[in-house]
């Protein structure tokens, strides 16, 4: 329970607990095609490529840390940003990936986000 009052003892004193677990890293999300209407995909444009884009969908409500990702079509896992090639965010055991570099033009910026070394080799990616 997060933000609970807890009696310490028989004095006068309350604590407030605001440790509350989070959601780990990596767990799997679901991007249906609703969901993914409301995020970003790229590199697929037809039927048929869509099986190897990408899609990031932010405000995601699976992921305690809000983003959903589907690195080249795999199975979509809940994920953070991160602005680093080596950010300790991600792990030991993922990479910060480049999703979309910064585009003056339409005012975009980089998004780059925690992806699992495992997606990468499931990807043909090295």
């Amino acid at each position: 329970m997060c933000g609970a009052l807890v009696w310490i003892g028989g004095a006068a004193a309350l604590a407030v607990l605001n440790a509350c677990e989070t959601q780990p890293l990596y767990v799997v999300c679901k991007l249906d095609e609703d969901v993914t209407k409301k995020g970003i995909c790229q590199g697929g444009t037809t039927t048929k490529d869509k099986d190897t884009s990408s899609c990031v969908v932010r405000s995601h409500p699976q992921c305690d840390r809000s983003v959903c990702l589907s690195y080249f079509g795999l199975e979509p896992v809940c994920t953070t940003s991160c602005s680093r090639d080596d950010d300790p965010v991600c792990g030991a055991t993922a990479f910060c990936w480049t999703f979309s570099e910064a585009d003056a033009a339409t005012k975009s910026t980089k998004q780059m986000y925690c992806v699992p070394d495992v997606k990468k080799q499931q990807a043909g990616q090295k």
